[in-house]
């Protein structure tokens, strides 16, 4: 597993871009408002923008150094790369746009053909024109075509945000299955924040052109560097991304038993939800906003409110009016919440506190894993 390995500079209209990282395999998330430099940090690493000063370095090669005049094109670097539209070839059919993609003639362990067909789940596809395919189709497409190449890193810039939300979340499994399979690393670019909460926790927060914060998403999202994001309202509120089970239905709500510890569906905690039919054993993502969740110092006996959570605060930041508190439910399981920095004095939360979350089951909304 060679992990990806750049300190770069480059000019563009309103900055300089100045960004050093070490990415590992698996997936870690580029996150940031428009104009930030996302993109412009992908299309440097794949060589479509020449970096003013720095390297990039893949396992033990070097793919950029200016102080030694190495430069690698494109087709050179073994980056494959997945655009928002995903760049197929109009007048090849799926199966001539997988065939396009060669890898290097000494790569052993490329994925096969027949691999990624099966991993993606092309075959109903392979004789259809791009012109009939969905958007999502569209872009298992782009994607089996950047694994077919052999790339020992893969950049993904935006590729799911010209999808609607069903098409999304269907195609977020597919995407789940990259690191345990090819062990590369992946750089995910997207502004959509539960999206990229789904895929990975790992995070690199980009302001200005500078890395002003990494690390898991909780970390991240409690420090100062995240209260500074907030670029004319871009960014979007915290959010939390839970994984669990389906264990039972109540009319139109679900019964979920979240995951803790690496355990599936055994974290000790259980959420209810508002979602269309889902049979026990299902496997499920779960997102709620960190603003859609209130606290109280106990319970508080009969209300319309569903989910009644005993936890205890891990964490309290405190930013101009908000507070964002982190509370733990039980082993491996945490949620930020957001409330004002008023009712987080007026309930006394310190680290150590005991609360009660309350989250309406209409604010849980559900997304297959």
């Amino acid at each position: 597993m060679n992990p990806l390995h750049f300190d770069l500079t480059c000019c563009v209209d309103r900055f300089d871009l100045q960004v050093a990282a070490e990415i590992p395999a698996g997936i870690t998330g580029v996150f940031g408002p428009s104009g930030s430099g996302k993109t412009t940090l992908l299309h440097t690493l794949a060589g479509f923008r020449r970096a003013e000063q720095g390297f990039v370095r893949l396992g033990g090669r070097t793919l950029l150094d200016t102080t030694r005049s190495i430069d690698l094109p494109p087709e050179a670097r073994e980056v494959g790369v997945v655009f928002q539209d995903g760049r197929l070839f109009p007048h090849l059919s799926v199966r001539g746009n997988l065939r396009f993609a060669r890898p290097p003639r000494d790569r052993a362990n490329a994925p096969t053909f027949d691999e990624v067909i099966s991993l993606l789940e092309l075959a109903p596809l392979l004789s259809r024109p791009t012109a009939r395919l969905s958007g999502g189709e569209r872009q298992r497409v782009a994607l089996g075509r950047a694994l077919l190449a052999g790339p020992q890193a893969l950049l993904l810039d935006e590729p799911l945000a010209s999808l609607d939300r069903p098409r999304r979340e269907a195609i977020l499994p597919y995407l789940r299955r990259l690191p345990a399979r090819f062990g590369i690393p992946v750089l995910h670019v997207t502004h959509d924040l539960a999206e990229l909460l789904a895929l990975t926790d790992r995070l690199l927060l980009i302001s200005q052109g500078r890395l002003i914060a990494s690390g898991d998403y909780r970390t991240v999202a409690l420090s100062e560097a995240w209260s500074r994001l907030g670029v004319g309202g871009e960014v979007p509120g915290l959010s939390n991304v839970l994984t669990g089970t389906v264990v039972g239905r109540e009319g139109g709500v679900a019964r979920i038993a979240l995951d803790g510890d690496g355990h599936r569906g055994e974290g000790g905690a259980e959420l209810l939800a508002v979602a269309p039919p889902r049979s026990s054993g299902d496997r499920v993502t779960l997102t709620i906003g960190a603003e859609e969740i209130a606290l109280a110092e106990g319970p508080i006996g009969r209300t319309s409110i569903r989910n009644q959570l005993a936890a205890a605060v891990d964490r309290r930041h405190d930013e101009g009016g908000r507070s964002t508190i982190e509370l733990r439910l039980a082993p491996g399981i945490a949620l930020i919440v957001e409330i004002t920095k008023d009712s987080a004095d007026r309930l006394g939360l310190r680290v150590g506190s005991k609360v009660t979350a309350l989250i309406k089951a209409s604010a849980v909304h559900l997304a297959p894993l």
